[in-house]
């Protein structure tokens, strides 16, 4: 009995075309490995599959064809993984591999080496011969960052879903958006007004020469004349005070 609940849960959590983890599966060993990763300060990448214009194979050729591809690409996947990785099928035509202890660099190699053995995958219709085209994202994160294991599987997406738009690209690496340095405030040197700066501003306006005086002493001039202003202002209010009385 014992034997039989291992078997089904085993069942349950692959896929059964390819006999690759299934979609939740692979996130439950995600979050393992993950975790592991984090934990020891360790690499791990993350890399998503996708196989190019599936949809039009299944229109043209018909399911028979489709299966028969979904089961080959899924074979050589499983063939070129380490024991340690963790292969899934999580969409039709759609795959994912997690790299524990891998960088970047390493990562790369890896899907060379899978695209590659898959790219040269020769399929008989019984009316013409096919290929297809294995398209890759992946992601390798900095593990230092504030990620989920969730947040690697939507970067390793956000790249593929570019490598699959591309005319040019077939693998596509997340990068992180880079912030905009915003250029430093220079702080403009304080200008020191003296006396003789005064007197040669007040010399100008009574001369007529306002436009003489420089801008960044108009508010020193300003306030030197504000006084000024006032007792002149003061001494308007009792002449029409007077004028009132005598009319």
């Amino acid at each position: 009995m014992n034997r039989q609940v291992v078997e089904l849960e085993k069942k349950s959590a692959h896929d059964k075309l390819t006999g690759l983890f299934n979609a939740e599966s692979l996130e439950e060993q995600g979050v393992k490995a993950y975790a592991f990763a984090k934990r020891h300060k360790l690499f791990i990448s993350t890399v998503y599959f996708e196989i190019k214009d599936f949809q039009n194979f299944f229109l043209n050729y018909g399911k028979n064809v489709a299966q028969h591809i979904i089961m080959a690409v899924g074979k050589r996947l499983q063939d070129a993984m380490r024991e340690e990785d963790v292969a899934a099928r999580i969409g039709v035509a759609k795959y994912a591999l997690i790299l524990p202890m891998t960088n970047k660099q390493k990562t790369e190699i890896v899907i060379e080496r899978v695209c590659q053995s898959i790219n040269k995958l020769v399929f008989d219709t019984g009316k013409e011969k096919i290929r297809i085209n294995f398209v890759a994202g992946y992601t390798s994160p900095d593990l230092s960052d504030e990620l989920e294991f969730s947040d690697m599987l939507a970067r390793a997406d956000d790249a593929l879903q570019r490598a699959m738009s591309s005319e040019t690209a077939s693998v596509l690496c997340f990068e992180q958006p880079t912030k905009v340095k915003e250029p430093e405030k220079v702080e403009e040197p304080e200008v020191i007004i003296t006396e003789k700066d005064i007197e040669r501003a007040f010399a100008n306006i009574l001369a007529g020469d306002y436009h003489k005086v420089p801008a960044q002493h108009l508010a020193v001039v300003a306030e030197r004349l504000s006084p000024f202003m006032q007792h002149v202002e003061n001494q308007r209010e009792p002449k029409k005070v007077n004028d009132v009385a005598r009319k």
